[in-house]
């Protein structure tokens, strides 16, 4: 969708390595028609390496989907909200273990940082704030940040599953999905949109869409804001706090949180 593409030659460009944050997955998919592989690799600036990754040998629904396998020497476990490790297929706060982690001679500060049961051995586990789910293949799914969920009438809703979904949307340029209050339910999913050039999507054009695609009505957006530019920190990634404030801000001064 950037003006830029296809005006260079990019035809010696077999892999693109990165991380901070998941590729969206139209952009991953444009890199694999090309025949570029887009290699996700996961890490943390504690972990000071990456945990885990994907190879180029990844089938196309890894690459564009997940993160890949975890590394050898690593050990990452996903625990519920109840701090017991879930089973595959569910969704938990990604965990992670290496024997470097620890600070220089002082344990008690190493076992404050890092918490983690006496057995587990030299150490402790960084509980990172990501949510994440393993698939049946054991590749690790990276479904966004625990503090970025929406949590609607007791039900869970991870932003980036919709994102993915609705980024493919042909008037929609970007988007970004957060929370606003409601005073019934606590919280619905609110959806701030950068339209296509020259479209002006309505709510209704991208419930339709999300229905089509069989998705849990909980899960749909329950109101959009069309803006020109999404708000960008110096490193990149959408200031969603900005977006949750801007929203709350209008429901106040409509009337709509009592």
């Amino acid at each position: 969708k950037s003006p830029y593409f296809g005006k260079y030659d990019m035809s010696l460009l077999r892999v693109v390595l990165y991380s901070g944050m998941p590729m969206p997955v139209d952009v991953a998919e444009q890199f694999w028609e090309m025949g570029v592989r887009p290699c996700g690799q996961y890490g943390t600036s504690i972990s000071g390496a990456c945990v885990g990754g994907n190879v180029i040998t990844d089938t196309k629904e890894e690459l564009l989907y997940t993160s890949g396998k975890v590394y050898q020497g690593w050990d990452v476990k996903l625990i519920g909200p109840d701090g017991n490790e879930v089973p595959q297929g569910e969704y938990g706060e990604i965990a992670i273990w290496h024997p470097h982690f620890s600070y220089y001679r002082t344990p008690d500060l190493t076992r404050e940082s890092f918490p983690k049961a006496e057995e587990e051995g030299y150490g402790g586990y960084e509980y990172t704030g990501d949510i994440g789910v393993f698939d049946e293949r054991g590749n690790l799914k990276i479904v966004g940040r625990s503090k970025d969920m929406i949590l609607r009438g007791g039900q869970n809703i991870f932003p980036k599953e919709i994102e993915d979904i609705l980024v493919n949307h042909p008037m929609v340029q970007q988007i970004v999905i957060v929370a606003m209050p409601d005073p019934v339910l606590g919280e619905k999913a609110c959806a701030f949109v950068v339209p296509a050039p020259g479209e002006k999507p309505t709510l209704e054009d991208l419930t339709s869409y999300l229905e089509d695609r069989k998705v849990t009505k909980f899960k749909w957006p329950e109101r959009l804001e069309l803006i020109d530019e999404l708000p960008l920190s110096s490193g990149g990634k959408v200031k969603r706090n900005e977006l949750k404030e801007l929203i709350a801000k209008k429901l106040k001064k409509e009337g709509k949180l009592g």
